[in-house]
């Protein structure tokens, strides 16, 4: 497997997802009471508690995708 194909994997998979984490957050941030009707099930606490939750997991997922997706990009475009 060649740089030039390591690097395109890592540029897609950072833009997909970037996609994921903005598209995410619109959606939690526009249609807040939707999302936490929805889901009661899934989470039996308050709607404070369900955005807080929310929101640590984007932050977590948005580490994520700037260590193992952008890093590695970045590293190799300056490789090539």
């Amino acid at each position: 497997m060649g740089l030039d194909i390591l690097t395109s994997f890592f540029k897609w998979c950072s833009i997909i997802n970037g996609l994921i984490i903005i598209i995410s957050f619109i959606i939690f941030a526009f249609s807040f009471d939707f999302s936490y009707n929805n889901n009661k099930w899934f989470f039996s606490g308050t709607k404070k508690e369900f955005k807080k939750t929310i929101y640590i997991i984007l932050l977590c997922y948005k580490m994520l995708v700037i260590i193992f997706n952008i890093v590695p990009y970045f590293v190799l475009s300056v490789l090539i």
